[in-house]
């Protein structure tokens, strides 16, 4: 894992809440989990998806990273883990084998007191890095290990027919984007065809108030490479090996990706 990346889970809702004992599709990690029993899992207003409990100390949280290798879920399992500028998790070893994944232990220090925290991950099909942290008071590390290793148990990928349907909403289409500043234009022109290749065919130009001065330098309208999909992830992976992730996210009837609006409209392929 490149970084500690919180899932969002489409299914849900900022601020509801997910009870104990149900099943939620993580679209984006092409795999669904159950939320144990006596806890809820609650999507915040920032994509950051919790378990907690009202009734049991501490909380669990789900993380995912695409493009990883085994290799580095490993590495990312025995280094410190930053939650934010004042606290990290910190390995008390390595992280070993443990089925089809690796886990580890960590201690956290506060204000409060050390805490403990397990995480457990594992890799998933189309280079999905997949992993839960628990975190709480050290008596209770032996629960959430416990509680850890039936989500785990409890994963399910999700069938070849639900990603075929994701691939059929982007298949034939186009994403395209405009951005202006400090004298350029950027232009993104994405064609999605259904034959699995992708074309590029962005531009940049700098412009004026003078018209005749404007100097335009176009992009390359070919075959670029192989497209594919989970959920509303596109991954582009271009003919010399390159790779781009656009991470799509719906706000109202428009898409976005970091903030900036995207079209997706009919394509010419």
């Amino acid at each position: 894992m490149k970084s500690l990346v919180l899932l969002t889970v489409l299914t849900a809702q900022p601020g509801q809440q997910i009870a104990g004992g149900e099943r939620v599709q993580l679209r984006e990690a092409n795999c669904s989990i159950v939320v144990p029993k006596g806890w809820f899992g609650t999507l915040s207003d920032g994509g950051v998806f919790l378990i907690a409990s009202h009734t049991h100390s501490g909380m669990m949280m789900v993380t995912w990273d695409t493009g990883s290798t085994d290799a580095g879920l490993q590495q990312f399992l025995s280094s410190m883990i930053p939650l934010d500028e004042m606290t990290a998790l910190q390995p008390l070893s390595r992280a070993s084998r443990r089925g089809k994944g690796y886990e580890n232990t960590y201690t956290i220090h506060t204000d409060q007191g050390n805490m403990s925290a397990y995480a457990r991950g594992r890799m998933l099909p189309g280079a999905i890095a997949f992993g839960v942290i628990g975190m709480g008071p050290p008596a209770d590390l032996a629960q959430f290990k416990s509680r850890i290793a039936d989500m785990m148990r409890g994963l399910r990928l999700l069938n070849v027919k639900s990603r075929k349907q994701q691939t059929v909403v982007f298949a034939g289409k186009r994403l395209e984007s405009y951005k202006t500043g400090e004298g350029l234009a950027h232009r993104r022109r994405i064609e999605l065809c259904r034959n699995g290749r992708f074309r590029d065919a962005s531009s940049s130009s700098h412009y004026s108030k003078t018209p005749t001065h404007r100097l335009r330098s176009t992009g390359h309208d070919r075959d670029s490479g192989r497209w594919h999909v989970l959920g509303t992830t596109v991954t582009l992976v271009s003919n010399d090996g390159g790779q781009e992730e656009l991470i799509l996210r719906r706000s109202g009837d428009q898409w976005m990706i970091d903030g900036q609006r995207w079209f997706l409209v009919d394509g010419d392929c």
